[in-house]
C-alpha cells in the first residue's frame, strides 16, 4: 500500500481495524479535480531504506543530497535532508 501511495503520489488513509489488520482508505472520484501531493503522509524512512538499501550497499558513502535528488526524480516527492539521512542509516544497519 505504501509503494502505490508514492507511486500515485495519493494520500491514503489508514484505519485500525484490531492488532493485526488495517483498513486502507480511499475517495474515489472518476473525474479527477485533485492533483498530485508533494508529501505523502505515509511515507516513512523504513520504507525508503528498503528501497534505497541496493543503492546504499553499491556505495554506502553515497550523499544525503543525491538520494533527496533520486526521491524528487523518481516519485516527484518531497523528502527532506533528515528523512534521508534517517534512510541510509536504516539501510547501512540492514546491509
Amino acid at each position: 500500500m505504501t509503494a502505490y501511495a508514492v507511486q500515485t503520489a495519493r494520500a491514503i488513509r489508514f484505519r485500525k481495524c484490531d492488532m493485526k489488520m488495517v483498513r486502507a482508505l480511499r475517495n474515489m472520484n472518476l473525474t479527477h479535480t485533485c492533483t498530485q501531493a508533494h508529501k505523502v503522509g505515509i511515507l516513512h524512512s523504513k520504507w525508503l531504506g528498503k528501497v534505497f538499501k541496493k543503492k546504499v550497499e553499491a556505495n554506502p558513502k553515497v550523499k544525503i543530497r543525491e538520494m533527496v535528488s533520486k526521491a524528487q526524480k523518481k516519485w516527484n516527492l518531497t523528502v527532506t535532508k533528515s528523512m534521508a539521512s534517517k534512510t541510509k542509516q536504516i539501510a547501512l544497519d540492514k546491509i
